[in-house]
């Protein structure tokens, strides 16, 4: 595993990884312009290394928009609100580009407020995990 993707997996600030430079046979000069090169590029080479271990679809673009329910299983939800929302989905193949599929469906008022719920859920827990707290 190289020094980068060490940092990169690591969280590595430029001052960890100065350090870890220093114990290699560079000279001064070259790991400095390396740890230089990380503070512009830190945030490129951890996406970068996120989405080369993703194996599955990853959402590429979310669209919504409001509606009223033509037709229903349940008569009395006729003529409520409703989201309709479509998801493109992209996943890469074997390295040969990126493949995309759509997803389109509904959403009654409690089940977006259900997803919400969720959405709200993950969201801490990466907070915490990323030890920003909640």
């Amino acid at each position: 595993m190289s020094t980068f993707e060490q940092a990169a997996r690591g969280s590595w600030t430029p001052a960890q990884l100065e350090m870890s430079l220093r114990g290699q046979a560079l000279p001064w000069g070259d790991a400095s312009v390396l740890v230089e090169l990380w503070r512009g590029e830190e945030a490129r080479a951890k996406e970068a290394l996120r989405d080369g271990s993703l194996t599955g679809a990853k959402l590429h673009k979310m669209s919504w928009r409001v509606d009223v329910c033509q037709s229903t299983r349940h008569v009395e939800d006729v003529g409520e609100a409703c989201a309709i929302v479509d998801l493109e989905l992209r996943s890469r193949r074997g390295g040969e580009g990126e493949e995309g599929n759509s997803l389109r469906f509904e959403m009654d008022r409690g089940q977006v407020e259900a997803v919400h719920a969720e959405v709200e859920r993950v969201r801490k827990a990466i907070a915490r995990a990323a030890g920003g707290g909640s």
